[in-house]
């Protein structure tokens, strides 16, 4: 059966999901990951600084992303970009001598599956679907670690397929990462959703893929136009015009509404 015209029925094959601030997030959270590594590189990072100097590399981060740059279509020009991203952050807490170095180190640090933590709901979420027969899968912009992530955090063997844009060569929102997703799946487009946490790359890519959008929320977060691995970019529209959920447990009414 046909879903109905807002895209709420029936006939669920599949569901993608993001990664980053969907299935897992950084502990104990952005500005908190970044004060322990730093201060284990001997860096002083007092709150107030950091929160400036995070800020700085965040407009790093929306520049290169409004003007349509790749910087993570593969694991050279990922390491790249955020080398560079964590060399202003360095630079805005006044760290001049040793700083590709220590900017290396970040960007090592942060890529660490010990550094992230799956979501409560993840899990979960992730077990419901299945054992509803929705076939499940990663699209995300993201380095290939992504793989030793999913595998660390007992997520992996939930997906089908696990795509980051520095193994897809693409990057959301460019239709070919979600394209190449359903190749590898074997899937047309229809009866499939996808859900993220950033309007712009998971909504928009995912709509003009033909794949339904769901935009996740968490904590009352307004929509994020863009945003990466470094930190929060610009708000996207306050009322998005897709499905928008909370957490991923309100997802498998959302999907399988035949079950609810």
């Amino acid at each position: 059966m046909a879903p109905d015209e807002d895209g709420l029925g029936p006939g669920t094959r599949a569901v993608f999901f993001d990664l980053g601030d969907t299935l897992l997030h950084i502990t104990p959270s952005i500005p908190g990951h970044y004060a322990r590594v730093l201060t284990g590189l001997g860096v002083p990072a007092p709150r107030a600084r950091l929160r400036g100097a995070l800020r700085v590399a965040s407009t790093f981060y929306v520049a290169a992303d409004r003007a349509g740059l790749a910087f993570e279509t593969s694991p050279e020009e990922a390491a790249r970009f955020w080398d560079q991203y964590n060399a202003e952050l360095l630079l805005a807490l006044g760290v001049q001598r040793h700083q590709a170095e220590l900017a290396s180190r970040l960007t090592r640090a942060f890529w660490d599956p010990a550094a992230w933590r799956p979501y409560p709901d993840a899990a979960p979420t992730l077990g419901a679907l299945r054992r509803r027969g929705i076939r499940l899968g990663v699209i995300s912009n993201f380095t290939t670690i992504i793989h030793a992530l999913c595998e660390a955090h007992g997520l992996a063997s939930a997906f089908e397929v696990i795509l980051p844009s520095a193994q897809a060569g693409s990057q959301k929102p460019d239709v070919s990462i979600f394209r190449a997703a359903l190749r590898a799946m074997g899937l047309a487009p229809e009866g499939c959703w996808h859900v993220g946490d950033n309007y712009r790359t998971d909504v928009l890519g995912a709509r003009a893929a033909g794949i339904r959008p769901v935009l996740l929320l968490r904590a009352g977060r307004r929509p994020a136009l863009s945003s990466g691995g470094g930190g929060p970019a610009g708000a996207g529209p306050a009322r998005p015009d897709c499905p928008t959920i909370s957490g991923l447990r309100a997802l498998v009414p959302l999907v399988c509404p035949a079950d609810h």
